[in-house]
């Protein structure tokens, strides 16, 4: 019996130091993949919420005219080709905390100043 004890303290010690050993789930770093759709005006979806250090992956189009996503906070202009094109790549990491807008800086029609995406990178 004592020796069976043993075994048992011995048993649940392994797993709880295995445990232990693992570690929680590092933050950030995640890879997001999301289709983006551009129209005369807006984005969908118009809203993002990642973790801080997570990896965006944009694939974008448009359903009409020449598109951009820009936000200069952040660096990124970036072009996206009239409908009929294939979807256009855009990686990036959230590195920073804080709520980001982008909008389209190509002569797309009077209504461009509605045309936004919110990105919203959260601890």
């Amino acid at each position: 019996m004592k020796n069976m004890c043993k075994i048992i303290i011995v048993f649940l010690s392994i797993i709880f130091i295995s445990a232990c050993a693992t570690g929680p789930e590092p933050m950030g770093e995640r890879i997001i993949e999301m289709n983006i759709k551009a129209w005369q005006w807006g984005y969908s979806p118009n809203l993002i919420r990642v973790r801080e250090g997570d990896i965006l992956r944009l694939n974008i189009i448009s359903l009409d005219v020449e598109h951009s996503l820009t936000c200069p906070e952040l660096g990124v202009d970036f072009a996206i080709p009239p409908r009929g094109s294939e979807p256009v790549h855009l990686e990036f990491q959230a590195r920073a905390r804080g709520d980001y807008l982008f909008h389209c800086n190509k002569p797309c029609g009077p209504g461009k100043e509605r045309m936004h995406l919110r990105l919203i990178v959260m601890p």
